[in-house]
């Protein structure tokens, strides 16, 4: 049996929307000016705290202040704010006919990944959730803890858009499959050692018949 990891943001769900306006939201509450769009993407997929640090080069204060901003607004609703990308409940309902197993591994925290994939109803596809802990903060180290209780016949399999998940996958000895339809560019998967990139979810099946 091989197990499939799959990143959310960018991955499963266009969550775009919610987590830039989250971002302008927080830009404000800190009086500091806007990034251009193309900057607040990438905040889109590595730890949060992460970016607001190499991205803005914010002080350690200024990153706290930040994400506490940004939660308010993702918590009062932006994090609702996106779509399921065609095609990706059928993949899974395929995955999970085949008798795969499968498994959220996000950077995003425990309880938001949980409540987005109640809300967006793909819950049901998958045997359990790991998100970002205070014990397990990088996408190598979700992953980890996300393989430790994945009993596994065959290599497993990580699904996703950025190059956090393409280098969380080959330190796991993980199959890195990155998608290009997300966030995160083909140069940027192969950059980091993708094995795989599908241009279109129903692709995967075709790589693990």
């Amino acid at each position: 049996m091989r197990p499939f990891f799959f990143d959310v943001d960018g991955t499963l769900i266009n969550s775009e929307d919610g987590i830039i306006n989250s971002l302008i939201y927080a830009q404000e509450r800190l009086g500091r000016p806007i990034p251009p769009i193309d900057t607040l993407k990438l905040f889109i997929g590595p730890p949060l705290a992460d970016s607001y640090r190499d991205i803005l080069h914010y002080s350690p204060a200024e990153v706290q202040q930040g994400i506490k901003f940004y939660r308010e607004k993702y918590k009062a609703g932006a994090m609702f704010e996106g779509e399921v990308y065609p095609g990706i409940p059928e993949v899974l309902q395929k995955l999970k006919e085949n008798g795969q197993k499968l498994f959220i591994a996000t950077s995003k925290p425990h309880n938001f990944a949980l409540q987005v994939l109640d809300h967006f109803q793909l819950s049901g596809y998958f045997d359990a959730v790991y998100g970002a802990t205070p014990e397990n903060k990088t996408k190598t180290q979700v992953i980890h803890a996300a393989l430790a209780h994945a009993k596994q016949e065959q290599t497993g399999v990580m699904v996703g858009d950025r190059k956090f998940d393409m280098i969380g996958a080959t330190y796991n000895g993980l199959i890195g499959v990155g998608v290009s339809y997300g966030f995160g560019s083909r140069a940027e998967l192969a950059d980091a050692g993708a094995d795989f990139i599908i241009d279109a979810p129903e692709e995967l099946l075709a790589l693990f018949d």
